[in-house]
């Protein structure tokens, strides 16, 4: 069963601003996510020993795409929980079987092309780990050069020698391991692959190429 495709603003027209903030706490206590049909399901590691059971059940309405959520937690439906299996299951979602938007690749080749006389350096961030090593496949096709920085990477300094040098034009890197403590200052470009919820992390990895000295 292929998922149903949906996106983040559609999170927060389904059950609000509030409740979607809520759920960042529980981002990462989600497991066992998996479609059915058009349900979503999964359970999430709330304050009870046992997890909750949720589910998200969709609709199509003419053109409109509607759900309705399921929780075995006390509020029982659209809560925080639900809320927090959406934002998980965007991670199953986030890539169409072939791996990476062919359009950021386009766009990489077309905006290299364009600044050849001077070239750019651009950071990727990505919030999701796995996402760096799918990016770099399609770029290893592509025959663009890249770096990247993984909270896997052991070597860090490295890298962003290199970036800082202009050895490269693309440095693809996560957001939980740009965000902090990391200069980047050589760079002229940022792209945010897959936007996060929070404006301010994004912030604070967007500053990695302005900052003038170290954190």
């Amino acid at each position: 069963m292929l998922p149903v495709f949906y996106d983040r603003a559609q999170i927060t027209d389904w059950l609000g601003a509030h409740t979607v903030a809520k759920a960042q706490r529980y981002r990462h206590a989600v497991s066992q996510v998996a479609w059915a049909d058009n349900t979503l399901s999964g359970k999430v590691q709330g304050t009870q020993r046992q997890p909750y059971r949720v589910h998200a059940h969709f609709e199509q309405d003419d053109d409109d795409l509607l759900i309705e959520g399921e929780c075995s937690c006390p509020v029982g439906i659209d809560c925080k929980h639900v809320a927090a299996l959406l934002i998980a299951g965007l991670e199953l979602i986030q890539q169409p079987p072939s791996g990476v938007r062919s359009q950021v690749v386009e766009w990489l080749e077309s905006f290299q092309a364009r600044h050849s006389a001077a070239p750019r350096r651009i950071l990727l961030f990505s919030e999701f780990t796995g996402m760096p090593s799918l990016i770099a496949l399609a770029l290893d096709k592509a025959g663009i050069r890249y770096l990247t920085l993984t909270g896997e990477t052991s070597d860090r300094v490295t890298p962003i020698q290199c970036l800082q040098r202009g050895e490269t034009p693309v440095f693809l890197i996560s957001l939980k391991a740009g965000g902090v403590g990391v200069n980047l200052t050589a760079a002229d470009t940022v792209i945010h692959y897959d936007p996060w919820w929070n404006p301010a992390v994004e912030n604070q990895a967007t500053d990695r190429a302005h900052r003038l000295a170290g954190c």
